[in-house]
């Protein structure tokens, strides 16, 4: 009977040790977390530089930034800087170094917190006399941190384009100026910019779009005598006014003002979406269009988490599109047998494009296939797939023309997408046709009249829509849209071409 009592005692004693060993558990924790050793750093250097693309002769260098709370896990900084691209995401790791994500959520914390954090967010991100285009009492707000010497912003504002055309009713787009320290001519293009809003929003967005319409002509000393000489093409526009402003810098102050703004919130690379307070990642106009649809039956209803492969902090090394990577089948479901082809049929590594004649970027993305093919014609073949986009006028009768070319060989048709991507610029829909046959002419042994018919005919016009097809079955939304050996890949510069075909064939691409 008195064992009883004195059992008590013990589990009480014990359970008083229990509190106090838990009281300084966390502390223990802190103190004993796993360091990040030199193999964890070469371990996890080596997966983001397959996970996010970065050329392998990029070094990325991974700092810890610190541990989470009580729990060990690690925030970890990732970094590269090669050539003009620059990369940074900040990621956590579980104590063991094992995964890796982007993000933690406190399961104590007040998720209606959060929510009214949001709220606040978008409250800010809209707040002040910033260029606008849409309705005002839109369901949908867009806000995008952009940089006009960024190519990657010019395909977002391609998507925004297509996005407004058809839905400004239930759209709104906002602009925050925020030129990247590594183009040189952004910083003056988006004073130039704030200083066309002074008079109106309208001439905002007309130098908006020539600022990225033109993005390959323009430089440091001509940046703001283009932007003069656009303002003056706008009705009713004060071009004094604005030489004024430019030459006094009035805007100077507005635009680090958006600076300070986005680093404030976090922002290190463009381009940024925010849709109604929330960051998203934009796949294409498609993905935005049906957001605002549910946005406008439902207000309250939430944007969707961004996509993991788009990596935070980073200027991404193809199109802002950054859609999973696909797979795509060549044989089976082509809607061709007989595309244009470049390189031997016995090539290791296939680069199949889905492409636009007006898009700069593919013009940029053939200048890249043409320079490897040219020098691995025998280990790289390059197969083109015409995607004509909406919003290019002349995209695709030029299509219709360049497969027209094709029938009476493939090197016919190769010299006719050289001549349309060299000669952007002067192509319109009235001279396409026109331009294109007088090109035609030069080619040796080419028979102009048959070429003549089949554009009257528009004999290709199906072969045209069916590659058409076959790109929106895979997915595709955007050009230039790459796959190699049927696997989606991102490529910037030749270099991460070649490193991508190195890591399929073994063999390094050569050089020109």
């Amino acid at each position: 009977m008195r064992m009883k009592p004195m059992m008590i005692v013990g589990a009480a004693a014990v359970a008083a040790a229990g509190v106090t060993a838990l009281a300084g558990w966390g502390g223990w924790l802190r103190n004993h977390c796993s360091a990040l050793g030199e193999a964890d750093k070469s371990r996890l250097a080596a997966y983001i530089h397959t996970k996010y693309k970065i050329p392998i002769s990029v070094p990325i260098q991974v700092t810890e930034e610190g541990t989470v709370g009580e729990a060990c896990f690690h925030k970890l900084s990732f970094q590269a800087q090669g050539g003009a691209r620059r990369f940074r995401v900040e990621l956590f790791a579980s104590p063991d170094f094992q995964y890796l994500t982007r993000e933690l959520l406190d399961a104590k914390a007040d998720p209606m917190a959060a929510r009214r954090q949001q709220r606040a967010l978008a409250a800010d991100l809209t707040r002040g006399n910033l260029p606008v285009e849409g309705a005002a009492k839109a369901a949908a707000t867009l806000v995008v941190f952009s940089d006009f010497q960024c190519p990657y912003c010019a395909k977002m504002a391609d998507i925004l384009k297509s996005l407004m055309a058809t839905d400004r009713d239930k759209v709104r787009v906002i602009y925050h100026y925020f030129p990247l320290a590594m183009h040189p001519w952004a910083h003056p293009a988006a004073e130039a910019a704030a200083c066309a809003q002074e008079q109106s929003n309208e001439a905002f967005w007309s130098l908006h779009d020539f600022l990225f319409a033109h993005q390959i002509d323009l430089t440091v000393d001509n940046v703001r005598q283009k932007a003069t000489e656009h303002v003056r093409s706008i009705a009713g526009f004060d071009s004094d006014k604005f030489g004024g402003c430019l030459t006094e810098q009035r805007t100077a102050a507005q635009v680090e003002t958006d600076l300070a703004f986005g680093n404030e919130i976090g922002i290190q690379g463009t381009p940024t979406v925010f849709l109604n307070g929330q960051r998203i990642d934009v796949v294409g106009p498609e993905q935005l269009r049906t957001l605002a649809h549910q946005l406008a039956r439902d207000p309250n209803a939430v944007a969707p988490r961004p996509l993991d492969e788009a990596a935070q902090g980073e200027e991404p090394s193809a199109v802002p599109n950054r859609a999973p990577r696909r797979q795509l089948t060549l044989a089976a479901g082509s809607p061709s047998g007989n595309p244009p082809v470049a390189g031997s049929g016995k090539a290791a590594a296939t680069l199949v494009v889905f492409s636009d004649f007006q898009c700069p970027y593919c013009a940029r993305m053939a200048n890249l296939l043409g320079g490897v093919t040219a020098s691995d014609r025998e280990r790289v073949r390059v197969v083109y797939r015409y995607f004509p986009l909406p919003m290019h006028a002349w995209a695709r009768p030029a299509a219709e023309a360049a497969a027209c070319a094709q029938p009476q060989g493939d090197q016919a048709f190769w010299s006719l997408h050289d001549f349309f991507f060299a000669h952007q610029g002067e192509l319109t829909v009235d001279n396409l046709r026109q331009k294109a046959t007088e090109h035609i002419k030069t080619i040796p042994n080419f028979d102009a009249a048959k070429f003549a018919s089949c554009l009257t005919e528009r004999g290709t016009s199906a072969q045209v829509e069916a590659d058409v097809a076959y790109g929106k079955q895979n997915g595709i939304h955007g050009t230039p849209t790459v796959f190699l050996n049927g696997q989606q890949i991102n490529v910037a510069d030749a270099e991460q071409l070649r490193g991508a075909i190195r890591k399929v064939t073994g063999v390094p691409a050569a050089t020109n």
